[in-house]
């Protein structure tokens, strides 16, 4: 799809657009975890509190940030929030019994947050897919790094983040494995004319009423 031919698509194309590709990430993330998964997005833009984005909702001391870098076709930093306990369900109901018996403490630890970064790799790569098949282009998507914070800690370090990147856009979506109350935050800033074009509101003479940019 050329960039004119994005531009001048209306909001609820674009809904469809990025519903698609949250689908199928629902899709993949309820085959991996074997549970029913759904998810919610506003599509356009981060939920602001006093003219601050609240990108996290996890109000833990300990939720863990995967942080995924993303350049080529599209430039930009995916993240996934989860806390402490839902790294636990997730892995009880994921993992094999045995390897809960068989290993230290700090090994099941570390078996644990190499699981739930394959359930990141599985996130990032469908959704960045699901845009680079709309402009037909190729992103690379970079090794994760780990970060354990608390919620309020997350919400500065992902706003640094976006001030260092100059994003244009930013995007979030959560989904739900309801049956073990689980939800996953996934948060996306990017930046460049495809980013601003993807995530953003057109009006009927093509002119933005409303951007998704900090």
């Amino acid at each position: 799809m050329m960039l004119d031919q994005l531009i001048r698509i209306k909001k609820k194309k674009k809904i469809v657009l990025i519903s698609s590709g949250l689908t199928s990430a629902a899709q993949a993330l309820e085959h991996a975890l074997n549970t029913p998964i759904t998810f919610g997005s506003d599509y356009f833009g981060i939920e602001m509190i006093d003219g601050v984005p609240r990108y996290c909702k996890k109000k833990g001391v300990q939720t863990h940030l995967i942080k995924t870098a993303v350049n080529g076709g599209l430039t930009g930093t995916c993240y996934m929030l989860f806390d402490q306990s839902e790294l636990n369900r997730v892995c009880d109901l994921c993992l094999p019994k045995d390897l809960m018996v068989d290993h230290s403490d700090e090994a099941m630890h570390s078996l644990k947050i190499d699981f739930l970064t394959e359930i990141d790799n599985l996130l990032v790569s469908t959704i960045i897919s699901q845009i680079d098949n709309t402009w037909d282009q190729r992103s690379l998507i970079k090794t994760p790094d780990m970060y354990v914070l608390s919620g309020k800690e997350i919400n500065k370090h992902i706003l640094v983040d976006s001030i260092g990147l100059n994003s244009e856009a930013q995007f979030k979506a959560t989904f739900y494995a309801h049956e073990i109350g689980v939800s996953f935050e996934f948060i996306f800033l990017c930046k460049g004319v495809q980013a601003k074009s993807y995530f953003s509101i057109e009006s009927e003479n093509n002119k933005q009423i409303r951007g998704v940019s900090l």
